[in-house]
């Protein structure tokens, strides 16, 4: 059976913000600049990686990856309702909407069948954020049953306690996997976790850490 993969570029939308608390917005160098370094991590026992940005485009403007990060991943090739997929599709990082960003992925000690790891998103947007689609998305999926060679795997999506996000259990035979994808907008600044193998209180706690930074550098 294919093995089910969440792209953790995808709350790339998370945004970030000196703008949480003034009218100021994030340029896209401070994106990158102010994004937790490893000491800052709340988190014991992992390794920070190296900064993605946006990358400029030939005529100068600022522009992020062209490739597919939706949750649509998941249902790739299955049979389901078609206000599901549209939702997940909706969940893609694109050009609109997004005006400054920068990432860096966080990885601690992997057990299980997906590595243990929160990618971490500042962004600034123009007002509109990305994790609205997040929303819809608990809404028209929920639980899925996908069928393939045989077995049966389910997919729970439910919304978070403290976030604005989704948690996905993806279950097939005895195997259980778990993502949690989830943030928070303040104006025009968005900060978002994408993560598997990390409870739903630390990523609030890393997002939590990551607006804390935001706000004392402004």
């Amino acid at each position: 059976m294919r093995r089910p993969v969440v792209p953790l570029l995808l709350l790339a939308v998370c945004a970030t913000g000196m703008s949480a608390c003034s009218d100021s917005e994030l340029r896209q160098d401070q994106t990158a600049d102010v994004l937790l370094t490893q000491e800052e991590f709340p988190l014991e026992g992992f390794t920070r990686g190296e900064v993605t940005e946006r990358e400029p485009t030939e005529d100068g403007a600022e522009s992020t990856a062209s490739t597919d990060d939706s949750l649509a991943a998941l249902i790739e090739g299955q049979d389901v309702p078609d206000a599901c997929r549209e939702a997940l599709e909706a969940t893609g990082l694109s050009d609109e909407g997004v005006v400054a960003q920068s990432s860096v992925t966080f990885s601690g000690e992997s057990s299980g069948l997906l590595p243990t790891e929160a990618e971490l998103v500042v962004a600034t947007t123009d007002g509109t954020s990305p994790l609205d689609a997040l929303a819809t998305v608990n809404q028209e999926c929920e639980e899925l049953r996908l069928e393939e060679s045989g077995v049966t795997t389910t997919l729970e999506f439910t919304e978070l306690d403290n976030l604005d996000g989704t948690n996905i259990v993806i279950a097939f035979g005895d195997q259980e996997l778990r993502l949690t994808v989830g943030g928070r907008t303040e104006a025009s600044t968005l900060v978002a976790v994408s993560s598997t193998g990390v409870e739903e209180g630390d990523v609030e706690q890393i997002v939590q850490t990551q607006f804390d930074k935001i706000d004392a550098a402004d």
